[in-house]
Order: structure tokens, then sequence, then C-alpha cells
């Protein structure tokens, strides 16, 4: 990621300052304080992906850290953005405009880098972590004064929409030094719609902007149906398409711009869940026709002429080179 500020390597009397002294010119800079500096360690990593910068923030050992964002620091320098806070891990808290929250794993808060905010996270032994989407504050359809009633309180939990953003936020910060510029400028706009349609819900804005989700959010809902149904050997487009009351022609349209089909979709990743399971050892017993039926296929000749066709390699070949690897 592109910046990056670790603790965890140092002697602890050195920690909290070298943690203070880069944090303070970060381009949201933020003042770290903790009662227990010897036994703060802590990983935080930025990068720009697309319009937004991701970060990633982690704690571990007797943890009661704070991070204040205070005015005198936002006269230093504010790229004016809004901050998706998700906690993957732990409990977090955050405060802005005289309403605070806790957010427990899963579950999601808004802040602006130009009030001042406060974050923090008290615990002994157990790891905290949480990732950071800031977004450009114009890119919300929506007035600054609405957007602002949402500051300091918790956004979403992870049902429904919450849960969309959370897989898809979790994925991107597992993997977001591995995108090519186009990817990465494709997957911030569908950060941005997913964002904007959870603040429009939140506010009951939603016939005003209903057009801002659009087919990307419709697109990645359908994604996440398919991943959940992988298994289920009647899925096919006309299913999918009943699910979401639309019709195969309009789920057609959906998939267009994703460089993929919806009947290429579902193979895809029933392909990809399959070689996960023949590379993994612990499975290595398990017959591969057991394993095509577990993912939605006929039968094992149906997945070995599919595999071979993707991967240039038969299942068995397959799964022989990867635990030879592994021996």
């Amino acid at each position: 990621m592109g910046t990056v500020i670790d603790t965890r390597g140092l002697p602890p009397k050195e920690r909290l300052a070298h943690i203070r002294q880069l944090a303070i010119d970060l381009p949201e800079p933020v003042d770290v304080r903790t009662d227990h500096p010897h036994a703060f360690r802590s990983l935080m990593q930025f990068a720009p992906l697309g319009e937004v910068v991701v970060g990633c923030l982690e704690t571990e050992g007797l943890v009661d850290w704070r991070v204040h964002r205070t005015r005198q620091l936002i006269r230093r320098s504010d790229p004016e953005s809004y901050v998706l806070l998700v906690s993957l891990e732990g409990h977090t808290g955050t405060a802005q405009l005289n309403r605070q929250t806790i957010l427990a794993p899963g579950e999601m808060g808004l802040y602006s880098t130009s009030e001042p905010n406060l974050g923090w996270r008290r615990a002994r032994g157990a790891p905290a972590r949480a990732a950071m989407i800031a977004v450009p504050r114009a890119a919300l359809p929506c007035h600054p004064s609405r957007v602002n009633a949402l500051l300091g309180e918790r956004l979403t939990k992870p049902t429904g929409m919450g849960a969309l953003m959370l897989t898809m936020v979790r994925q991107i910060v597992a993997d977001v030094g591995q995108y090519q510029p186009a990817e990465a400028a494709r997957i911030s706009t569908l950060l941005l719609d997913l964002l904007a349609a959870l603040v429009a819900q939140r506010l009951d804005l939603q016939p005003t902007l209903a057009t801002v989700p659009s087919r990307q959010v419709l697109l990645l809902r359908i994604q996440a149906f398919i991943e959940a149904n992988l298994a289920d050997r009647d899925l096919c487009p006309a299913t999918v398409a009943a699910a979401h009351h639309i019709s195969v022609r309009t789920l057609y349209r959906v998939f267009d711009d994703s460089g993929s089909t919806a009947t290429g979709w579902i193979r895809t990743r029933r392909l990809e869940r399959c070689r996960q399971d023949l590379a993994n050892p612990l499975l290595a017993a398990r017959p591969v026709d057991s394993i095509a039926r577990s993912w939605g296929f006929a039968d094992g000749a149906q997945l070995s002429r599919l595999f071979r066709a993707a991967y240039g390699m038969p299942p068995r070949a397959f799964r022989l080179s990867r635990h030879d690897t592994n021996r």
C-alpha cells in the first residue's frame, strides 16, 4: 500500500513517538494518544484507489488509543473527504458533531475530515482492525448539511446493502495493491455508488437519488447472490433474474459492462471454488466428482471439461501439481 506506519517491530519506548510523528504528516493529519505506549502496537496503511483512498488500521496488545483531529490540524491540511469507517475486528468508537457511537465488527460509521473528530479503541489483548474509505465530499450527491446528520453515528449494520459493502471493503483491503489503474478506477466508482446508496437509504432520499446506485450496484447485488448460491445446481440466469425481480434480458444488460455474462460469471465462480478445494490439502481425499457436485456442476466429467478449458489442465493434474508443491 502507498503509506505504511508500522510500530510492531520497534522497541516499546519508541512506538508512540514514531506513529505520532508520521500521523501528523498524513494528508488528513491526526494526533495519536495512548495511556499505555509500551503495550501499543499498530499498523496503519493507506493507498489511493481511483477516486478514493483505502486505509487499514490494526492494533494489538493492551490497547487504549485515541486518534484526534482538531481544528488546528484541519487548518493544516484537509482533503475535504467523507470517510467510511468499517470495523472489521473488535469494537471501535467514533465521535463527531456531539454524537458518538461504538461500532461492532461489521458495522460502519461516517465522519468528515472537515470537522473535528475523535476515534478510540480500548481493549485488553484482543486485536482490533478497522478499514477507512475516504471519498471526495463532492462525490455524494446530496447537500453536506444532510450528510452531517449521519456523522458520528452508526451508518449501517452488516445486513442488506451494509453486508454488500462489508464484503466489498474486506476484499479491497486485502487486494488493494494488486489492482491495475483501469480496475482501480472502476472499483472506486462502484464504492462511490454503493456509499451514495447507503447514505440515501439512511436519509430516506431514495426517490430523489433513484438513479445513483443504477446498474453498478445492482450488478454487485446479483454477484453477491450468485456467490451465495453457487452450490444450487438450478442456479441459472432465469433464477437469478427472478430473485431480483427483473427480466432475463435486463439481467444480460446489467452484465454488459462487466466484461462477462451471467452464465459466464456463474461458471467462472464455480470453477474458482472447485479450484480452491482441489488445492486444499485437507480435501486431498475428496473425490473430484464430489467437489464438482458440491459447487453445482452435474458431475466430474463436466467439471473436467470446463476446468481444462479454463486452466489448461484437468482437475486431477492440477490437484497433483498443487499438492506436490506443498510438500
